[in-house]
Parts: structure tokens; C-alpha cells; sequence
């Protein structure tokens, strides 16, 4: 750490600030700022829902979800007046659209550009790869797991990655109950990639020997397929066992109601954040073998690991999990518990983060 260290004075950007992992991160890491220096930051977005809760830090609205080059390059203007106006130092971007626009904007002003890599992007084309590779172009780019560290790399070898685990606030996803329910619980949003179908083919299996069990469901998603699950539920003559909930910010009711929670998602993804809350909130863990999952969902350690589709497997795991006796319950429960708080808790991605923050100016 530099002895003439400056205080970082940084603004995060991305697209909206609704509900979602890389807005609730933007929100709790400029919390941590505002907390650990005692002076403004900042964070600039198109807005929303979130914007609604309490914070003490900077929200200054801009039209930075446009994927318009001519919006973008505009935009470009605006974070280099805003840049400029607030003495910021560091600017933190956590999208691509975003980001291109404070690459601009930093190569304008001098000031120090940070990106975040919160998801495994396609580029299969050549303009494809060009774009996704401003997130890379970071004098250091984050990455939120071992996957996604390993997939920078390898599409842009000369990046300057730098691994920080993304987590949550421990102290607010803890249990208090010692009584859980046979209720399993999938806390995404309703999606093919977030594999609910193969969910529902396991719980038409798993009610053969279960037939008390129950399967939660957030009612989000897009309407075509929120209609193909309802007749799918129907056909698996599942409607009695199935409890669609309203979509919300604060799961942990729902976490404390269920004994199993499913991370069944069939494409890789970069860290999922509804894993961390689960096992901080003491559910087992059945998860899909790929992506982060398994950094996250250490077989049999943590939680159990089945492979993506394969809904006869997770059927299995399901039974497995609602037969285990109390004790080895409550194993599990600890281990996931103990690994959440020593690796994927906020206040140590805060910590690292600003270190780095710090290390750049």
C-alpha cells in the first residue's frame, strides 16, 4: 500500500439499479465507502427499485443501460463532466454498454478504470469478442469466482485479473430456526437456462416416495414460458405440490421455510449469489456441476452436485437430502455456513476491494 495513498473517491456504473446480483453489489459496495471513508461516492445508472431502499451514497441518473454507440459516445461526455465535478479517482464499471462509455471517459480525464466481471460473456463472432472486451480492459479487472478468472483469461490472456470472491452480508442471511419443513425451494426467477422444468420432472419423481413434499417457485419470468411451467405442472399432475410465491428483495422467509434449496441452472454461470444466501441460511444444497457451482456447492462437504438436465439424478439427490437423519443434517448445515462466512461474505469483498482501490491510486 502506497504511504501517499489517496482516499478512492469512485463512482460504480451500470445499467438500471433494479433487483439483481451485480445491482445489489453495486449498492452494498458503495455502502461500504461511504462507511469506511466518511466522504461521497458515487454510483451513476438509468435508475430504479432499488434506488428506494435507505443509502447514503451518490446516485446521479444517466442513460448508461443504451447499447446505442451514438448514446454510449454521449454518455462517454457525461461521466467525463461528472468525473471532473466530483474529483473521482476511480471509476468501477460492472457492464459492457457502461463500460465503454467510462473506458471513454477515463482515458479523457486520467482517472483509474476498474471493471468487474460478473458474468461469463458468448463471443463467438469477432465484434462479439471486441465488445465483451472492454471488460477486460480494466487496470484491473475483477473476477467474482475461479470460473470466471479462468474464462478472462483465456478469451483475453493479457488482462490483469484479480480474483475477489463476490458475497453477502452474513449477518443479515442468518437463520433462527432449528425447524425446517419438507419443502424444497428453487429461489430463481422462471427461465429455461435456470432449469425449473428439470426441477418439476424431479419432484413428479420425487412424490412417489414424498408425496407430503412441496416445491417453491418464484412467480417471475417471462409470460410464454411462466405458461409452458403451468402446463407442465398440470401434465405432472404436480399443482398440489407446487407454491408459487411473489417475487421479492428479502428471500429469507422463504429460505426458512424450506430444508432444500436447488441451484439447477443449465448453463454456467458466474457466481450464484441465491447459493450463498441458502447456505448462510442453512438449507442443503443441491446444485447443477458447473460454472461456479462447485466452488460454492462442495460435493458432499457443502452440498450435493448432480449434472445439469439430468432430472432422474437430481430426483435421487432430492430423496437422498429429505431421508438424511438430523445429525448429518445439521453437519451440512454448519459446513455450508462456515465456508459462506470464510470465503463469499460482503465486508471481505469490500475489504479487498478497497485495498485494490487503494493499491491503484
Amino acid at each position: 500500500m502506497k504511504s501517499s495513498m489517496k482516499t478512492p473517491i469512485a463512482l460504480q456504473v451500470l445499467p438500471k439499479m433494479n433487483q439483481g446480483g451485480v445491482e445489489h453489489a453495486t449498492f452494498d459496495m458503495a455502502e461500504a465507502l461511504v462507511s469506511t471513508y466518511k466522504t461521497k461516492t458515487y454510483v451513476a445508472s438509468n435508475g430504479g427499485e432499488l434506488l428506494d431502499k435507505p443509502h447514503h451514497f451518490i446516485h446521479i441518473t444517466a442513460p448508461l443501460h443504451s447499447k446505442n454507440p451514438l448514446r454510449m459516445m454521449q454518455n462517454a461526455f457525461i461521466l467525463r463532466k461528472m468525473i471532473r465535478s466530483h474529483g473521482i479517482n476511480i471509476v468501477h464499471a460492472r457492464s459492457r454498454a457502461p463500460a465503454w462509455s467510462a473506458w471513454l471517459a477515463c482515458k479523457m480525464t486520467g482517472a483509474i478504470f476498474v471493471t468487474t466481471y460478473h458474468a461469463a460473456y458468448k463471443g463467438k463472432s469477432f465484434i462479439k469478442k471486441l465488445y465483451n472486451s472492454v471488460m477486460a480492459r480494466g487496470h484491473r479487472v475483477i473476477a467474482i469466482s475461479d470460473f470466471i478468472q479462468n474464462h478472462v483469461l483465456k478469451n483475453y490472456p493479457w488482462a490483469n485479473v484479480q480474483l475477489i470472491y463476490e458475497g453477502i452480508d452474513t449477518d443479515f442471511y442468518t437463520s433462527t430456526t432449528d425447524t425446517k419443513n419438507p419443502v424444497i425451494f428453487l429461489p430463481s426467477r422462471l427461465s429455461p437456462i435456470k432449469g425449473i422444468h428439470i426441477a418439476l420432472k424431479a419432484l413428479a419423481e420425487v412424490i412417489k416416495t414424498h408425496p407430503n413434499v412441496k416445491l417453491m417457485l418464484i412467480q417471475t419470468g417471462k409470460p410464454n414460458y411462466i405458461k409452458e411451467i403451468d402446463t407442465l405442472i398440470e401434465k405432472r399432475h404436480l399443482n398440489n405440490h407446487v407454491i408459487f410465491i411473489p417475487p421479492t428483495s428479502d428471500l429469507r422467509p422463504y429460505y426458512e421455510k424450506a430444508s432444500i434449496a436447488l441451484m439447477t441452472s443449465v448453463v454456467p454461470e458466474a457466481l450464484g449469489r441465491i447459493s450463498l444466501e441458502a447456505l448462510a441460511m442453512k438449507c442443503l444444497l443441491i446444485a447443477t456441476a458447473i460454472g461456479a457451482n462447485p466452488e460454492i456447492c462442495i460435493d458432499t462437504k457443502t452440498g450435493f452436485l448432480v449434472p445439469p438436465g439430468d432430472y432422474k439424478k437430481l430426483a435421487l439427490m432430492m430423496i437422498y437430502c429429505l431421508n438424511l437423519d438430523d445429525e448429518s443434517k445439521n453437519s451440512l448445515y454448519k459446513r455450508g455456513r462456515d465456508h459462506i462466512e470464510q470465503h463469499f461474505s460482503s465486508n471481505t469483498m469490500h475489504q479487498k476491494t478497497i485495498e485494490l482501490y487503494e493499491s491503484l491510486l
